[in-house]
């Protein structure tokens, strides 16, 4: 499979080489990493990667959700689809988490749904998201599967979308096994390239073997 890489501090977006990807330059949040990026296939989809570390980089929880509302308000405004995914260490399964039920507060005045509803950590809770708009049904299922390791397990989306149709290329290519060993020679015996004493410069040589 060719891959490419888009790779932003601790997070990264791995795609088809055959899909058209555009990076987007947003402004930096101090208490959050964020990788954004806009997938151009049969529909566009501003795709953004989060991570939140526990300790929000040294800053305050306050400063998080001030800094992600800003997030959120300046995609909010963006046609297209959005899918915001990521790793946000809260315990959204637990209704009694403060910042879980703040988190999905926030989510809510922006129109947006989670849709993950398994644990995706080896110790449980579920703290990586699958955001969408909830006017979007373009996510059909969001699945965490424990594959041993790491301690977060994968986040499986499968889509409505189509995928991108591989693009096809035509090569050429010389039958060499083909070729008559016999009469290459005698070819070559023929032509100048076989006269050393014929004047011609090496770059001339060069320009024969190549037409």
């Amino acid at each position: 499979m060719d891959l490419n890489p888009l790779i932003k501090f601790g997070t990264a977006v791995l795609y088809r080489s055959s899909i058209r990807v555009e990076p987007h330059v947003t402004q930096g949040f101090s208490s959050f990493e964020q990788l954004d990026c806009l997938f151009v296939t049969c529909k566009s989809v501003r795709l953004v990667v989060v991570y939140r570390p526990p300790n929000n980089h040294g800053c305050s929880m306050h400063d998080f959700f001030s800094e992600f509302s800003d997030l959120l308000e300046m995609l909010c405004t963006c046609s297209g689809h959005i899918l915001i995914v990521g790793d946000f260490n809260f315990h959204m399964n637990d209704d009694n988490d403060h910042y879980a039920n703040e988190m999905r507060l926030l989510l809510m005045s922006f129109g947006l749904q989670q849709h993950v509803n398994q644990h995706t950590h080896r110790n449980g809770h579920i703290l990586d998201l699958v955001i969408t708009r909830v006017k979007d049904s373009f996510v059909m299922s969001a699945i965490a599967e424990d594959h041993g390791f790491p301690d977060h397990y994968p986040v499986l989306i499968d889509t409505s979308f189509k995928k991108p149709g591989v693009p096809q290329r035509t090569v050429t290519y010389r039958r060499i096994k083909g070729v008559d060993m016999d009469s290459f020679r005698h070819e070559i015996s023929e032509s100048r390239l076989g006269q050393p004493d014929s004047g011609l410069s090496l770059a001339e040589y060069v320009s024969l073997t190549t037409r």
